[in-house]
């Protein structure tokens, strides 16, 4: 448990952060996710006597009950977080291109079974989870399993982008099942959403963990449907998936450390950018709006060069943020 440090975790859209002042466990942590729901299941780990990964976890599982559209299981996941004693590390669970890809195929869809990677959330969650964790995994995922079992009423945002994209959800049978009326019509605010069959996918892997999900009678349904649908995933590509340790980039604003992740993620060029406003001389509103602007697409420049040790030295570097900033 921690005492008298604090923790914090950035999930994605998720913020948690864990303290303790006084005797009382976590008594002063704060949690904040895209849905109340989320939250509330966070903060329902801490009172059983979490920590922040923990809740960060339950939070997180919830979220894609809650908001399917934006943090299903199904899709990636990067991971930032200092840990009490200090160290700032990051999990990298992005999805991956399946073994049998043929990259040169034309007419690849910009949606559809052809374009699906093998997920990472999963991977990533119980990474996150087993190192850093107190609670059993079980414990850490009952609310997610029980709010996916007796369901939650849907609220503006979710049901906004999924009317949106109610033509792609159509077309599929699997999405027209769970995201459809029985008049297939989108649902409306206030509608409870059910979804036992998610259910029993987060029952899975609460008892036996990755392997809940990559592995069995899971891995094998998620392969057989997209093959059988024209995609890529097979069962060896999810049970060889694993979420990877990320590399921690630092920089400087206003005399503040800032972190963020290197690739997947563009940390290198958001340090970048924000090392540059840092030194921007702005004396008006549309000063504001040209030099910020300007910043940005100079620093988008530098996106082919992420991957080069010695390109990344010169993109953090202050004396390169300055360079830039005079030029505005």
């Amino acid at each position: 448990m921690l005492k008298n440090n604090k923790v914090l975790i950035l999930l994605s859209s998720l913020v948690l952060i864990s303290c303790n002042e006084d005797d009382s466990l976590y008594s002063n942590s704060i949690i904040s996710s895209p849905h109340p729901v989320a939250s509330e299941a966070g903060k329902t780990i801490y009172s059983q006597g979490g920590n922040a990964f923990d809740a960060a976890v339950a939070a997180a599982f919830t979220l894609s009950v809650v908001e399917p559209s934006m943090s299903g299981i199904g899709g990636r996941l990067q991971v930032i977080y200092k840990q009490a004693e200090g160290d700032i590390l990051g999990i990298d669970a992005t999805t991956q291109i399946p073994e049998s890809f043929n990259s040169n195929e034309k007419d690849l869809p910009s949606y559809g079974y052809k374009t699906i990677g093998i997920p990472g959330v999963v991977a990533g969650l119980i990474k996150l989870h087993e190192e850093n964790g107190v609670l059993d995994l079980k414990t850490v995922m009952q609310p997610s399993i029980s709010i996916a079992e007796n369901g939650f009423y849907l609220l503006p945002g979710e049901v906004t982008r999924q009317q949106y994209e109610k033509e792609k959800i159509a077309s599929f049978e699997g999405s027209k099942n769970y995201f459809l009326n029985s008049d297939g019509e989108s649902f409306k605010i206030g509608d409870k959403l059910i979804q036992k069959d998610l259910a029993n996918t987060l029952r899975s892997i609460a008892e036996n963990g990755k392997k809940g999900f990559y592995e069995g009678e899971i891995a094998e349904k998620i392969a057989n449907d997209i093959q059988s649908n024209g995609g890529f995933i097979t069962t060896e590509d999810l049970k060889n998936y694993s979420a990877k340790k990320s590399k921690v980039l630092s920089g400087k604003f206003n005399g503040f450390d800032i972190h963020t992740l290197n690739l997947p993620s563009y940390g290198s060029i958001t340090i970048q950018m924000i090392q540059i406003f840092d030194k921007l001389k702005i004396e008006s509103e549309v000063d504001w709006t040209f030099k910020i602007s300007s910043a940005i697409e100079e620093a988008y420049k530098y996106r082919p060069f992420q991957k080069n040790i010695d390109s990344i030295k010169s993109i953090l570097s202050q004396k390169r943020a300055m360079e830039i900033a005079i030029r505005y």
